[in-house]
């Protein structure tokens, strides 16, 4: 392949990487993403497969953002316990269906133990940005709509303005990320290409572990796992990235560099 060419590709690729970061950092400002909030009423752990990607649950509850508005793909798997209570690492499938998510809502589904799932309420959400108006706190806002997810910092209370949940990447930009990631061919393209497209939004504990292991070196993970940790919203969950690190030194590596920031 001639000089001339090699060039070509890797400006085809420097465009094709530009554009992916481009419409990630476009989504976040998406004024019609919802939310699914997704509850299994037995308590038990579980994970879902949703629309082709697997997301871990928060215990017995999971919580999608950034979510596009339309028909979706849906199949719950719940851990199994064995003959003395505990959770073994072998699952059953309770659900598959497809499930319908409106334009700007939160959509509260449970999974029953009979394995039927139900939408339990569908709340409208805030438009982005739309702060309080002037002369108006945040207990002015009409419906308490600012209140809707108060475990990452929504609403507020004794006279603090309200502000809204960080923007997440939806799963259909996180399936663009991680596309775009594994096609790059050198390691420092692949953090290049991850850190550009998150720096502005947020990320959770199981999206960093899977980006973590598109990497191909232990250091280039743990250079991550330490980046992203102040951009994650379920900081209680990194053990999940501590599991995508190989070696015992990279752990306690990350536990003292984490330990230092509290």
């Amino acid at each position: 392949m001639t000089d001339e060419s090699n060039m070509e590709d890797r400006v085809m690729k420097a465009t094709f990487y530009t554009l992916v970061i481009g419409l990630l950092m476009m989504g976040s400002k998406s004024f019609g993403m919802s939310e699914l909030v997704l509850t299994n009423t037995e308590g038990s752990p579980f994970y879902v497969i949703f629309d082709g990607e697997i997301f871990d649950a928060e215990g017995a509850v999971l919580t999608l953002y950034q979510v596009s508005p339309g028909r979706h793909s849906l199949d719950v798997y719940r851990y199994i316990r064995d003959p003395r209570g505990f959770y073994t690492r072998y699952v059953e499938l309770v659900f598959r269906g497809h499930i319908q998510i409106g334009n700007r809502m939160r959509v509260e589904a449970r999974l029953r133990e009979d394995g039927r799932l139900s939408v339990v309420r569908r709340v409208p959400l805030a438009p982005p940005h739309s702060g309080p108006r002037s002369g108006q706190n945040s207990h002015g806002s009409s419906g308490g709509s600012s209140g809707y997810n108060s475990s990452h910092g929504s609403g507020g209370s004794g006279g603090h303005n309200a502000h809204h949940s960080p923007s997440v990447l939806s799963p259909q930009e996180f399936s663009s990320l991680l596309r775009a990631i594994s096609d790059a061919s050198f390691e420092q393209t692949r953090l290049m290409i991850a850190k550009e497209a998150i720096a502005p939004r947020h990320i959770t504990s199981a999206q960093v572990a899977q980006i973590m292991r598109r990497f191909s070196f232990e250091a280039t993970r743990l250079e991550f796992a330490k980046w992203a940790y102040t951009r994650t919203i379920d900081k209680q969950n990194y053990s999940q990235v501590h599991s995508a690190l190989s070696f015992d030194s990279s752990r306690r590596e990350l536990s003292r560099y984490i330990s230092a920031l509290r």
